[in-house]
Protein backbone atom coordinates (compact mmCIF):
# COMPACT_ATOMS: atom_id res chain seq x y z
CA UNK A 1 0.00 0.00 0.00
CA UNK A 2 1.30 3.37 -0.97
CA UNK A 3 1.53 5.32 2.25
CA UNK A 4 1.89 8.99 2.82
CA UNK A 5 4.15 9.12 5.86
CA UNK A 6 5.30 12.50 7.10
CA UNK A 7 7.42 13.11 10.17
CA UNK A 8 7.41 16.76 11.12
CA UNK A 9 10.05 18.19 13.37
CA UNK A 10 8.32 19.67 16.45
CA UNK A 11 11.08 20.35 18.95
CA UNK A 12 14.11 22.33 17.80
CA UNK A 13 17.49 21.05 18.85
CA UNK A 14 20.53 23.14 19.62
CA UNK A 15 22.81 20.29 18.74
CA UNK A 16 23.52 18.77 15.37
CA UNK A 17 21.54 15.64 14.48
CA UNK A 18 24.73 13.65 14.14
CA UNK A 19 25.64 14.28 17.78
CA UNK A 20 22.13 14.12 19.31
CA UNK A 21 21.33 11.36 21.77
CA UNK A 22 18.59 8.89 20.79
CA UNK A 23 15.53 9.23 23.10
CA UNK A 24 14.25 6.18 24.99
CA UNK A 25 10.63 6.84 23.96
CA UNK A 26 9.09 8.85 21.17
CA UNK A 27 5.66 10.53 21.26
CA UNK A 28 3.87 10.10 17.96
CA UNK A 29 0.94 12.43 17.31
CA UNK A 30 -0.96 11.87 14.12
CA UNK A 31 -4.16 11.65 12.13
CA UNK A 32 -5.76 8.75 10.25
CA UNK A 33 -7.47 9.64 6.97
CA UNK A 34 -9.35 7.81 4.24
CA UNK A 35 -7.00 7.46 1.28
CA UNK A 36 -9.64 8.43 -1.31
CA UNK A 37 -11.80 11.02 0.44
CA UNK A 38 -9.21 12.27 2.97
CA UNK A 39 -11.97 12.15 5.58
CA UNK A 40 -10.81 11.49 9.18
CA UNK A 41 -11.31 7.95 10.49
CA UNK A 42 -12.75 8.04 14.03
CA UNK A 43 -12.37 5.25 16.61
CA UNK A 44 -9.70 3.34 14.66
CA UNK A 45 -7.21 1.18 16.60
CA UNK A 46 -3.57 2.25 16.88
CA UNK A 47 -1.52 -0.51 18.51
CA UNK A 48 2.13 -1.38 19.04
CA UNK A 49 2.45 -4.75 17.32
CA UNK A 50 3.15 -7.65 19.66
CA UNK A 51 1.92 -5.82 22.76
CA UNK A 52 -1.26 -4.53 24.42
CA UNK A 53 -0.02 -0.95 24.29
CA UNK A 54 -2.16 1.23 22.07
CA UNK A 55 -4.99 3.73 21.74
CA UNK A 56 -7.94 4.65 19.51
CA UNK A 57 -8.42 7.71 17.36
CA UNK A 58 -10.74 10.50 18.42
CA UNK A 59 -13.91 11.51 16.60
CA UNK A 60 -11.65 13.68 14.40
CA UNK A 61 -9.29 10.78 13.65
CA UNK A 62 -6.48 12.08 15.89
CA UNK A 63 -4.26 10.03 18.20
CA UNK A 64 -1.19 10.26 20.44
CA UNK A 65 1.00 7.28 21.33
CA UNK A 66 4.32 6.71 23.11
CA UNK A 67 6.56 4.26 21.24
CA UNK A 68 10.16 3.07 21.19
CA UNK A 69 12.48 3.24 18.21
CA UNK A 70 12.16 0.11 16.01
CA UNK A 71 8.59 -0.50 17.30
CA UNK A 72 6.00 -1.46 14.69
CA UNK A 73 2.77 0.55 14.96
CA UNK A 74 -0.35 -1.11 13.55
CA UNK A 75 -3.39 0.83 12.28
CA UNK A 76 -6.67 -1.06 11.90
CA UNK A 77 -10.32 -0.26 11.37
CA UNK A 78 -13.36 -2.21 10.20
CA UNK A 79 -13.71 -1.86 6.44
CA UNK A 80 -10.08 -0.86 5.89
CA UNK A 81 -6.86 -2.73 5.24
CA UNK A 82 -4.56 -2.98 8.24
CA UNK A 83 -1.37 -0.96 7.75
CA UNK A 84 1.90 -0.86 9.67
CA UNK A 85 4.61 1.70 10.36
CA UNK A 86 8.08 0.88 11.67
CA UNK A 87 9.52 3.57 13.91
CA UNK A 88 13.04 4.08 12.58
CA UNK A 89 16.07 3.79 14.84
CA UNK A 90 18.35 6.73 15.32
CA UNK A 91 15.55 9.27 15.84
CA UNK A 92 16.95 12.35 17.54
CA UNK A 93 13.76 14.01 18.73
CA UNK A 94 11.17 12.92 21.30
CA UNK A 95 8.07 14.23 19.50
CA UNK A 96 6.94 13.74 15.94
CA UNK A 97 3.76 14.21 13.92
CA UNK A 98 2.46 12.03 11.11
CA UNK A 99 -0.38 11.37 8.67
CA UNK A 100 -1.55 7.84 7.83
CA UNK A 101 -3.76 7.20 4.80
CA UNK A 102 -5.81 3.99 5.05
CA UNK A 103 -7.16 2.09 2.07
CA UNK A 104 -10.62 0.54 2.04
CA UNK A 105 -10.70 -3.25 1.96
CA UNK A 106 -12.64 -5.23 -0.63
CA UNK A 107 -14.67 -8.06 0.88
CA UNK A 108 -15.16 -11.03 -1.42
CA UNK A 109 -18.37 -12.85 -0.60
CA UNK A 110 -18.92 -16.52 -1.25
CA UNK A 111 -20.78 -17.45 -4.40
CA UNK A 112 -24.53 -17.65 -3.95
CA UNK A 113 -26.58 -19.65 -6.42
CA UNK A 114 -30.23 -18.74 -6.94
CA UNK A 115 -32.44 -21.31 -8.63
CA UNK A 116 -35.79 -20.14 -10.06
CA UNK A 117 -38.93 -22.23 -9.89
CA UNK A 118 -39.62 -24.27 -13.06
CA UNK A 119 -42.96 -22.54 -13.53
CA UNK A 120 -45.12 -19.82 -12.03
CA UNK A 121 -47.78 -22.36 -11.05
CA UNK A 122 -45.27 -24.40 -9.02
CA UNK A 123 -44.09 -21.26 -7.26
CA UNK A 124 -47.71 -20.32 -6.55
CA UNK A 125 -48.43 -23.78 -5.12
CA UNK A 126 -45.31 -23.79 -2.97
CA UNK A 127 -45.99 -20.27 -1.73
CA UNK A 128 -49.58 -21.07 -0.77
CA UNK A 129 -48.46 -24.32 0.85
CA UNK A 130 -46.41 -22.50 3.46
CA UNK A 131 -48.06 -22.84 6.86
CA UNK A 132 -47.55 -19.82 9.04
CA UNK A 133 -47.71 -20.11 12.82
CA UNK A 134 -50.91 -18.68 14.34
CA UNK A 135 -50.73 -15.11 15.55
CA UNK A 136 -52.20 -13.78 18.77
CA UNK A 137 -55.12 -12.36 16.77
CA UNK A 138 -55.79 -15.79 15.24
CA UNK A 139 -55.87 -17.35 18.71
CA UNK A 140 -58.26 -14.65 19.94
CA UNK A 141 -60.62 -15.17 16.97
CA UNK A 142 -60.62 -18.94 17.51
CA UNK A 143 -61.51 -18.55 21.19
CA UNK A 144 -64.29 -16.10 20.28
CA UNK A 145 -65.80 -18.57 17.78
CA UNK A 146 -65.62 -21.44 20.27
CA UNK A 147 -67.33 -19.29 22.90
CA UNK A 148 -70.11 -18.31 20.48
CA UNK A 149 -70.64 -21.96 19.49
CA UNK A 150 -70.84 -22.99 23.14
CA UNK A 151 -73.41 -20.27 23.91
CA UNK A 152 -75.47 -21.20 20.83
CA UNK A 153 -75.52 -24.90 21.75
CA UNK A 154 -76.47 -23.99 25.29
CA UNK A 155 -79.38 -21.86 24.03
CA UNK A 156 -80.67 -24.63 21.73
CA UNK A 157 -80.46 -27.17 24.54
CA UNK A 158 -82.29 -24.85 26.91
CA UNK A 159 -85.01 -24.20 24.33
CA UNK A 160 -85.52 -27.92 23.73
CA UNK A 161 -85.63 -28.54 27.48
CA UNK A 162 -88.30 -25.85 27.94
CA UNK A 163 -90.47 -27.39 25.22
CA UNK A 164 -90.14 -30.84 26.73
CA UNK A 165 -90.99 -29.48 30.15
CA UNK A 166 -94.04 -27.67 28.80
CA UNK A 167 -95.33 -30.83 27.08
CA UNK A 168 -94.72 -32.83 30.24
CA UNK A 169 -96.75 -30.34 32.30
CA UNK A 170 -99.63 -30.56 29.82
CA UNK A 171 -99.50 -34.35 29.97
CA UNK A 172 -99.55 -34.32 33.76
CA UNK A 173 -102.49 -31.92 33.91
CA UNK A 174 -104.69 -33.64 31.31
CA UNK A 175 -103.48 -37.18 31.70
CA UNK A 176 -102.75 -37.48 27.98
CA UNK A 177 -100.43 -36.15 25.31
CA UNK A 178 -101.88 -33.16 23.39
CA UNK A 179 -103.41 -34.25 20.05
CA UNK A 180 -101.40 -33.76 16.88
CA UNK A 181 -103.76 -31.82 14.53
CA UNK A 182 -101.46 -32.43 11.62
CA UNK A 183 -102.76 -36.02 11.42
CA UNK A 184 -106.46 -35.12 11.93
CA UNK A 185 -108.45 -36.26 8.77
CA UNK A 186 -111.33 -33.86 9.47
CA UNK A 187 -109.01 -30.90 9.39
CA UNK A 188 -107.48 -32.19 6.14
CA UNK A 189 -110.97 -32.41 4.53
CA UNK A 190 -111.76 -28.86 5.59
CA UNK A 191 -108.45 -27.69 4.17
CA UNK A 192 -109.13 -29.39 0.80
CA UNK A 193 -112.66 -27.89 0.57
CA UNK A 194 -111.28 -24.42 1.14
CA UNK A 195 -108.72 -24.92 -1.64
CA UNK A 196 -111.51 -26.01 -4.06
CA UNK A 197 -113.59 -22.93 -3.28
CA UNK A 198 -110.64 -20.67 -3.91
CA UNK A 199 -109.90 -22.35 -7.24
CA UNK A 200 -113.56 -21.97 -8.38
CA UNK A 201 -113.42 -18.25 -7.72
Amino acid sequence: MKRLFLLLFLVSSAMSGGFAQQPATVQITGSLLDKESLEPLPFATVLVKGSFHGTITSSQGLFTLLVHPTDTVQFSMVGYKTSELIIPAGMTESRYAMLELMEKSTVVLKELKVYPWPSASQFHSAFLGVTLPPTEQDKTNKMQKELEATMRNSYESEKYYDEQLKNRQIYLLTGQIPPNHFLDPVRWLDFIEELKKKNQK
